[in-house]
């Protein structure tokens, strides 16, 4: 791992840094294996991310806790045409690219600031859902999450009805 450390110093001392990253020296050490709990982000979940954080449909505090870096990294280059469900979102729960399978909703990636949350909005049809939580310690990012769903699916107007 010394080499390794001098080999990149060297490398990073002479990079023109408006054409390359730093290099780590994990790069040329050949025998260091990748921690197995470095997650790969499908490119479609980090489309649909900055997609929505175009639009600002993404909650300040899903943007603060988002792995920014590993999205950026798992982002294609040309836009993906997605249909279907893009986010749950509640206070305190941001489900992306939910699937729902039976009784419960899969997210290929989800963001949790309260693990107390119970309702979450489609952010494109208004549905809201009431989930309960699977193991899901928060404040945390996961992937592949899942939620059981323990009410019925619901509109903002049927909402505003039993309100009043």
């Amino acid at each position: 791992m010394g080499i390794a450390t001098l080999t990149a110093c060297f490398v990073n001392s002479n990079r023109d840094p408006k054409k390359s990253q730093p290099a780590k020296p994990q790069e040329f050490f050949y025998f260091w294996k990748q921690p197995e709990d470095e997650v790969q982000i499908p490119p479609i979940v980090a489309s649909v991310f900055f997609e929505m954080l175009a639009e600002k449909l993404v909650p300040g505090w899903v943007v603060a806790m988002a792995p920014i870096d590993k999205l950026r990294k798992a982002k294609p280059q040309n836009s993906i045409k997605l249909s279907g469900i893009r986010a749950l979102s509640g206070d305190g729960a941001f489900l992306l690219l939910p699937s729902f399978e039976g009784e419960n909703i899969k997210a290929r990636l989800a963001f949790v600031e309260d693990a107390t949350c119970t309702e979450v909005r489609d952010i494109d049809s208004g549905a809201v859902y009431k989930l309960k939580s699977k193991e899901c310690p928060a404040p945390c990012w996961i992937i592949d999450g899942e939620w059981s769903i323990v009410g019925k699916a619901s509109t903002e107007v049927d909402l505003m009805e039993t309100k009043q």
